[in-house]
């Protein structure tokens, strides 16, 4: 027995210093993270902000919003609060993160097909969970959140209480190299939130026609839960839809079943939904980067038309 007895001791005491070692380790990850030049980083910089309004939403806010020059044309404190890639579950946790340091009168909420699907068939990676490594066990929301995504209570608990289980998972984003990254220009976005596209890829303007829309009811539920949250803090609230090139088209039966849905969260939240998809440039491909993003040109008669929209 005392034989037995000095290996399980000396077995007990490495792992306590493994997880030890793992738990400082991740502490520095967590620490460095938050120094990231990212835009989730600079959005959570904000504090004791008094905004008039905010546009919030994926790609079709990010680079079709210029927060910065809508100001200047309302005299209005404007935010562009997009990120690329992100779907209403992830926007709900932007949303709610913002807002509990922040004010805002305001909130343009963009809508469109891909954003009211099933988030995995409409992106590659839908949820930037390596954004919110340093939350996990520390805001209660992110928590609650990322374990409603990840559908695997035993996955979530490894990540939550084994350190480090995280970190190695995104290590191709949050490694090593995110040490050297914060000495880097990591913000291509503006003061105000956006990041312009002045290219355009005549590649990207083959006719496209959307025949299948299935709305999903999660996602759904996710944009209610920004509507509530914003509710909350007395935030007035617009749908809109942001312009696309005449090369996006649909079939009827999908047009209708998904302006359908717009019209009963609308209805039911009692919401205003400004429709900006078919526009007077839609037909000007030197105004798109593709058939969904707007040029820097774009932005600019974009911008003239959301200034027009809120000063009447």
């Amino acid at each position: 027995m005392e034989i037995l007895r000095k290996p399980l001791v000396k077995c007990l005491l490495f792992l306590i210093f493994l997880y030890a070692l793992l738990f400082f380790t991740e502490q520095i990850f967590n620490a460095n993270s938050k120094k990231q030049k990212t835009k989730f980083n600079w959005m959570l910089s904000k504090m004791n902000n008094n905004d008039d309004i905010a546009f919030l939403g994926n790609s079709r806010v990010l680079n079709n919003v210029d927060a910065n020059l809508i100001s200047s044309l309302t005299g209005k404190k404007i935010l562009n609060l997009g990120f690329s890639g992100t779907e209403y579950s992830e926007l709900y946790l932007i949303l709610s993160l913002y807002l509990k340091n922040n004010n805002l009168k305001k909130l343009f909420i963009e809508v469109n097909p891909s954003m009211l699907i099933e988030p995995d068939s409409a992106f590659s990676f839908p949820f930037h969970y390596y954004h919110y490594l340093p939350m996990v066990n520390t805001n209660p929301l992110v928590s609650e959140v990322i374990k409603d995504k990840i559908h695997n209570d035993l996955y979530f608990y490894c990540w939550k209480y084994i350190p480090m289980i995280k970190y190695a998972e995104y290590n191709q984003i949050a490694g090593w190299q995110f040490f050297f990254n914060k000495f880097l220009n990591m913000e291509p976005f503006d003061s105000g939130g956006f990041e312009g596209i002045s290219i355009t890829e005549a590649d990207k303007f083959v006719p496209t026609v959307g025949n299948k829309f299935v709305a999903d009811k999660r996602t759904i539920s996710y944009l209610e839960k920004i509507i509530e949250v914003a509710r909350t803090q007395r935030t007035e609230l617009v749908l809109f839809s942001a312009p696309l090139n005449k090369n996006a088209q649909f079939t009827e039966d999908f047009q209708t079943k998904y302006q359908s849905v717009i019209s009963e969260v609308c209805a039911k939240n009692k919401i205003r939904y400004i429709n900006f998809e078919k526009t007077y440039f839609s037909d000007r491909d030197s105004c798109f980067k593709d058939r969904s993003h707007l040029n820097t040109k774009g932005t600019k008669l974009f911008a003239q038309m959301l200034s027009d929209t809120i000063l009447n």
